[in-house]
């Protein structure tokens, strides 16, 4: 009897043991799914200070850890709008994230001092809405497209705890930098490139301030950046295009925290014509595009290369006139500027853009559009001539109202001699309504500046009058 007694005795107290242990696991998985709560709170509110209380400091990676959650939450290095659209879009996606711990999964043991839990995160599947390029043609629209999506990501996070002091702490963090991980973004987004451009500028042209290069081996177009242009991330490549064909299309370019973004084109390029020496870019008309990751332009200029070697150029059907021989145009001028010095003498000087042109008649001067010298041998805009050319042309592009005739004159301004003379009347082509104010040269011309007067029909008054040079 005693054995018997002794043996129920023994098995009360083993279930009491197992019954108090019980409650104890129990009290300790509920202890570990409140920290659960209040670290993945933490977490969510990016409240770094709360978040450390709730950390082994004693774990082998604390540091590292620690160092890494700081860097997630501080946005102090934030210093141009490419990073600071990034971290908009990355807050925006962490915003969507939301925590559920799974009571069922928690593990905890005192008698140990470990425990586990399970906590699933769901996020905004923003991998997914990047995938549709007008998401991100803006921060603005892949803000909106993140408030209105219903698709969502989820990723499980398992918790090791250990109890330290009789509290409950995550010991292993593992799993928390593969989640804030896998939310980071970097999508750089579309800009306006266009409003980031102060202007365009050629390097180094054979004629500083110009278009024009000279027995040249490079040709570089330079876009200098505003103080917008400054913040962007730029992606870009860009285009050379000679006499309307395409000749060479760079790789992607990247630049970020510059003042200038360029294009250039060598004579090693392959494509790029080579004039008669064998050793410079081909004369003629080059077209530089700009063209963002989209293939849309932002911007384009047009330079001229010329030569001394140049190509043998194509016979101009330009014909000549006769003319009196009789210097009106400068013996008008002359008395133009003796009349200015009379109070009453109304009379208007505007500088040409280019320079060399000046514009005494400004009802004239309203009709006009666009001018410049002009070289037929490459079909090209110039600022001077070689002294073999066998023409010499200045393009008036007017309004097509414009219809009066017009009386010019070209003077070698060092002998005073007076050249060539003829009425013209405006020409309308297809791309626009123009003068053509040529003079076909017979002979070899001097090296030296030579003047273009253009008067009235009735060569009473001076309409406008324009420089140039002839070089070796």
């Amino acid at each position: 009897m005693n054995n018997y007694l002794k043996r129920i005795f023994s098995f009360i107290v083993a279930l009491m043991y197992v019954f108090s242990l019980s409650a104890c696991n129990a009290d300790a998985r509920k202890a570990v799914v409140e920290v659960a709560q209040n670290f993945t709170d933490a977490l969510s509110e990016g409240d770094v200070n709360a978040y450390l209380k709730l950390i082994d400091k004693d774990s082998d990676n604390y540091e590292e850890h620690i160092d890494f959650i700081t860097e997630w939450f501080d946005d102090s290095d934030i210093d141009n709008l490419d990073d600071e659209e990034i971290h908009t879009a990355e807050c925006a996606i962490f915003d969507t994230l939301s925590f559920e711990v799974d009571e069922d999964s928690a593990e905890a043991y005192e008698q140990t001092g470990e425990g586990t839990v399970d906590v699933v995160a769901e996020y905004v599947d923003f991998k997914k809405l990047i995938e549709r390029k007008w998401n991100t043609a803006s921060i603005d629209a892949f803000l909106t497209a993140v408030s209105e999506s219903k698709s969502t990501v989820q990723q499980k996070l398992s918790l090791k705890m250990v109890l330290v002091d009789d509290k409950w702490i995550v010991t292993d963090f593992s799993d928390v930098e593969k989640l804030l991980k896998a939310i980071e973004f970097n999508l750089h987004f579309k800009k306006n490139y266009k409003s980031g451009i102060d202007y365009l500028e050629w390097w180094y042209p054979t004629y500083e301030g110009s278009h024009l290069y000279c027995d040249t081996d490079i040709i570089t177009l330079c876009a200098k950046l505003n103080d917008i242009g400054k913040e962007f991330y730029w992606q870009y490549y860009y285009t050379v295009e000679y006499k309307n064909e395409l000749i060479y299309k760079s790789s992607f370019r990247t630049f970020f925290e510059t003042d200038y973004i360029d294009a250039f084109l060598f004579s090693s390029y392959d494509g790029c014509p080579i004039d008669n020496s064998g050793n410079y870019i081909a004369p003629g008309q080059y077209t530089f595009t700009f063209y963002d990751s989209n293939d849309v332009a932002f911007a384009s200029d047009t330079c001229f290369v010329t030569s001394t070697s140049p190509e043998k150029p194509e016979d101009e059907d330009t014909p000549s006139a006769p003319f009196s021989g009789t210097p009106v145009g400068m013996d008008l001028l002359e008395k133009y500027y003796e009349d200015s010095e009379d109070e009453e003498f109304e009379h208007v000087e505007i500088e040409g853009d280019d320079g060399c042109s000046v514009f005494y008649d400004s009802d004239f001067y309203e009709y006009i559009i666009d001018y410049c010298w002009w070289d037929y041998s490459f079909s090209t805009a110039c600022s001077n001539y070689c002294k073999e050319t066998d023409c010499m042309a200045y393009s008036l592009l007017v309004d097509e109202s414009s219809f009066m005739s017009v009386y010019y004159e070209y003077y070698n301004v060092v002998t005073g001699e007076l050249l060539f003379a003829r009425t013209v009347s405006p020409t309308t082509y297809e791309d626009g309504t123009y003068y053509d104010i040529d003079y076909e040269v017979e002979e070899e011309l001097a090296p030296g500046s030579y003047m273009l007067i253009v008067m009235n029909s009735s060569h009473k008054n001076v309409l406008f009058t324009s420089t140039v040079e002839v070089t070796e």
